[in-house]
């Protein structure tokens, strides 16, 4: 029997984990064929989709008044988030012809660790492709306290750039599913001074949306993207948001 945080996670998953237990690791001259790749990438599937039905279950549990977090939440949480990068950068692989085998190995490995209630390897996160997606939201403004809690690393310098300069944004994104498309900030158009709708004008596109701006429901939105691939780094989208951000003026709360 498998026991996971403290809690039996059933005969399909533990069959999924330990076929995955018995992975070899991706030596960096190593060639592994399309076929183990794709049972690679199919366990790895399972495992996530098993652990993300769980972490649904209980997150959809814990708004109930008398319901308590189990103490295992954030570890299982973190694992699903784990494999989840893990996926998105298998595919890649399998997209770039084999390229990257070294970073998928280090993955490999964490996921093992976690797996096995360890502490992760340390190692920086370097490209957009190792970021992983905030899937947190909410519908009052993010303020600078609970900035990284909504914001991706990518974007928090220059959403707090806005967020001190009194400009709303809506909406960002800057992780692996954006790679081969772009990182984006989405700012309210309508609630931007004159000098400041010109700048937006130049470095984005508007556009009007049904959105939620915290005071409206339908307005004019900029929409700003900063293309990414799977070697854009995490620094050169920081660099470039930060750059345009800081183009804006201060402006009064409108």
């Amino acid at each position: 029997m498998y026991i996971l945080n403290g809690l039996y996670i059933g005969p399909d998953l533990e069959r999924e984990i330990r076929k995955f237990q018995e992975t070899r690791f991706l030596a960096g001259t190593e060639f592994w064929s399309e076929k183990e790749r794709q049972e690679l990438q199919r366990t790895v599937y399972e495992i996530y989709k098993r652990l993300e039905a769980i972490v649904e279950v209980i997150e959809r549990k814990r708004s109930e008044p008398s319901y308590k977090l189990p103490a295992f939440y954030e570890a299982l949480r973190n694992l699903k988030e784990i494999f989840e990068t893990l996926y998105a950068e298998i595919h890649i692989l399998r997209n770039s012809g084999g390229k990257n085998k070294h970073a998928l190995s280090m993955l490999i490995l964490d996921a093992k660790r976690a797996l096995r209630g360890e502490p992760q390897l340390s190692h920086a996160r370097e490209f957009i492709r190792e970021e992983k997606p905030i899937r947190e939201t909410t519908n009052k403004r993010v303020t600078r306290d609970t900035m990284k809690r909504f914001v991706e690393q990518p974007l928090v310098k220059a959403c707090e750039i806005f967020y001190d300069k009194n400009i709303i944004t809506i909406s960002s994104s800057a992780n692996y599913q954006n790679v081969g498309n772009v990182a984006s900030i989405i700012i309210d158009y309508d609630l931007l001074s004159p000098e400041n709708r010109r700048i937006a004008e130049r470095c984005g596109k508007v556009s009007t949306e049904r959105i939620n701006t915290f005071t409206r429901v339908t307005g004019r939105i900029v929409t700003i993207t900063v293309p990414v691939n799977e070697n854009t780094t995490i620094a050169e989208v920081e660099a470039r948001f930060v750059e345009i951000a800081n183009s804006f003026k201060p402006q009064n709360k409108l």
